[in-house]
């Protein structure tokens, strides 16, 4: 008899990172036990110990061994335009982000020759990676009230974006975009009153 295979998950809901293996487990029809994490007040104890140095998430643990997130993709500049004061700085940002994704307007209408996802037919790992980040983007969009995903400048990447987040699988593990637009403003908040205080 084959031995019994205990997954968890820490995460946060909210995470684009914790999002990506959220998905990979369903595309795959892994069971999972999933722990939300509170990284604003008290870490739980199985994320200490699992994460000790970093103290973040997500952390994938399989059968007690602990695996760390190793993807490290963000789009700081995006970041960055979120929490600065300066309009110039906020331009600068924004122009950065605007340039990654004409890239990766490119790089989509290459690898993916004409079918739904990077991956072809069907979401594969690219997919994952990239549109963790899609329900984040969807959210400063609502809660800026500008486009950063624009159908003129990036029309293949903003139609894969759609098709990513109405997938049945991603749309069972994505956040709603309005949930996270409103925790992103009180995020921006919060970031802009440590910027004031220093």
């Amino acid at each position: 008899m084959g031995e019994t295979e205990e997954v968890k998950l820490l995460g946060v809901w909210y995470s684009p990172y914790a999002i990506r293996p959220k998905i990979a487990l369903s595309l795959k029809s892994v069971d999972y036990d999933y722990f939300e994490e509170d990284l604003f007040g008290s870490k739980s104890e199985l994320l200490l110990k699992s994460n000790p140095v970093h103290k973040k998430v997500p952390v994938l643990i399989h059968n007690n061994k602990p695996i760390l997130e190793s993807l490290n993709i963000w789009f700081p500049a995006l970041k960055a335009a979120a929490i600065t004061k300066s309009e110039e700085a906020k331009e600068k940002g924004m122009k950065e982000v605007e340039g990654g994704l004409l890239q990766l307007e490119e790089a989509f209408v290459s690898i993916s020759k004409g079918k739904p996802f990077f991956g072809g037919e069907a979401i594969g790992f690219m997919d994952i990676c990239l549109g963790s980040f899609v329900g984040i983007l969807k959210a400063r969009e609502k809660l800026k009230g500008e486009k950063v995903l624009d159908e003129t400048k990036v029309p293949s990447l903003c139609k894969w974006a759609d098709q990513f987040l109405s997938d049945d699988t991603v749309k069972n593990v994505v956040p709603e975009i309005d949930k996270v637009a409103e925790f992103l403003g009180e995020l921006e908040v919060r970031a802009q009153s440590a910027v004031s205080r220093t």
